[in-house]
């Protein structure tokens, strides 16, 4: 059985992975980019203070609408970082279910590659609640650049001092 303290956040694995010296080191391959550790490092805290600045607070959920690209693991870990909790689902699936997962989820935010903004923008109509929209690969009106955000909230950001039992992400399946 895996002994984890009492208080514990999945982004320590992150930040261990700097405190072993490998911040240098390549943590990501994606098409000709290689993301190292200290780069994701920084992304990740990045996407954490943008969260936040957008009012997302620990345990709101934040809906991933993402391929394999680098924006998932940001995005991921960005959440989780600040004790929000990430809610990846697969970006083939159309409006209906887009419109359940961010209903069902309660969702305060959506990050969305822009081939999916057409099927978001259906899923959203009538819906009531403010969600906050980020464009992981491009902007649009209406939405926050994933780019923009990361270069607007630079710095450290320690992880949120969650606890073991609380809930790190939702699958949906």
């Amino acid at each position: 059985m895996l002994n984890l303290p009492k208080k514990y956040n999945a982004c320590a694995l992150l930040d261990a992975n700097l405190e072993a010296g490998r911040g240098a080191k390549t943590a990501i391959y994606f098409n000709d980019e290689r993301i190292t550790y200290g780069n994701l490092h920084n992304r990740v805290c990045a996407m954490g203070r943008a969260l936040r600045a957008l009012g997302i607070a620990r345990e709101d959920r934040v809906l991933l609408i993402l391929g394999d690209t680098p924006a998932f693991p940001v995005a991921f870990f960005g959440a989780m970082r600040i004790g929000a909790i990430p809610v990846p689902v697969n970006p083939l699936y159309k409006p209906p279910d887009f419109r359940f997962f961010i209903e069902d989820s309660y969702a305060r935010a959506v990050v969305v590659e822009s081939s999916c903004l057409g099927k978001l923008a259906q899923a959203l109509q009538g819906y009531d609640e403010p969600v906050n929209v980020i464009v992981a690969d491009g902007s649009t009106p209406n939405a926050f650049s994933l780019e923009e955000l990361l270069a607007s909230h630079t710095g450290a950001l320690s992880p949120a001092n969650t606890h073991r039992d609380d809930m790190a992400f939702w699958l949906y399946t």
